[in-house]
């Protein structure tokens, strides 16, 4: 399928999709499962092979500051819909699905002066998708974290708002944030160790910031594992330790690479 159709089909699909919930929402209306699945899986399979052609390019793997975000909401939009077979989440395709079309437009029309990585081994190649699914489980915990604050700081001052009512029970939401930040630290962990395993040198100019960063969100995402297992950390305590965690791992990432694809070109 041509790369631009492919982008086009799941851009109108998400976009359908995340229109389709809120009208019915408003509407105070339960979504259709099937409509809602539907238009969700055919838009994530028209943006995996978007996602594809943007990343494996005839001269390497391309892993530019513009086209990365697309493969992270990808990744995020499937994790999403596979834990909603399980979970009562489907009104959080709504925020989703609105700022994908972005994720895969953006690269379309601009793009950094990134030099594809040809060549790549099996193994580096590992490194780097374990990296990226890291960083996009994070997102996910963050954007948890938020709505879990914003969902408890409501029912703390008798708000039972239409949009409390539409999220899962506060105790599910909680569970769902550690499950998450767990799944995100074993992913972070293989990526760092992979990364001294597999690379020749995580302290060289270029990437030294990103390991350092990298390595600071895993001692504060470890901590706070620790913290809500040993000592029952939860709520706020929760919320600001996840945010400053994924703040430190989008500068190892986004960071990094602003600085050398767009200020230092």
């Amino acid at each position: 399928m041509d790369p631009l159709l492919s982008s086009t089909i799941a851009a109108l699909c998400y976009l359908a999709c995340s229109i389709y919930q809120a009208r019915e929402f408003l509407l105070h209306k339960n979504a259709n499962g099937r409509i809602v699945m539907g238009l969700a899986s055919a838009a994530i399979t028209a943006h995996a092979i978007s996602v594809y052609h943007l990343i494996f390019t005839p001269v390497g793997l391309h892993l530019g500051f513009f086209r990365v975000p697309s493969l992270i909401f990808w990744l995020i939009a499937a994790i999403l819909i596979v834990s909603s077979l399980k979970k009562p989440i489907q009104n959080l395709f709504i925020p989703l699905f609105t700022l994908a079309p972005i994720a895969i437009v953006i690269p379309l029309v601009v793009d950094s002066p990134y030099q594809p990585l040809a060549n790549v081994s099996s193994a580096v190649s590992a490194h780097i998708l374990m990296s990226i699914m890291a960083y996009s489980i994070f997102t996910i915990a963050a954007v948890q974290a938020l709505i879990l604050a914003y969902q408890d700081r409501q029912l703390k001052h008798h708000n039972t708002k239409a949009i409390l009512r539409a999220l899962p029970p506060l105790q599910s939401m909680e569970q769902l944030l550690f499950q998450i930040l767990w799944i995100g630290v074993i992913l972070l962990t293989l990526s760092i160790a992979t990364g001294f395993i597999f690379l020749e040198n995580m302290f060289v100019q270029k990437v030294a910031h990103k390991t350092i960063f990298s390595l600071s969100a895993w001692c504060i995402f470890s901590t706070l594992l620790w913290g809500h297992h040993v000592k029952g950390w939860r709520g706020n305590v929760a919320l600001k330790w996840t945010l400053t965690g994924f703040m430190v791992l989008m500068l190892a990432f986004f960071g990094t690479k602003f600085v050398l694809e767009l200020l230092l070109t």
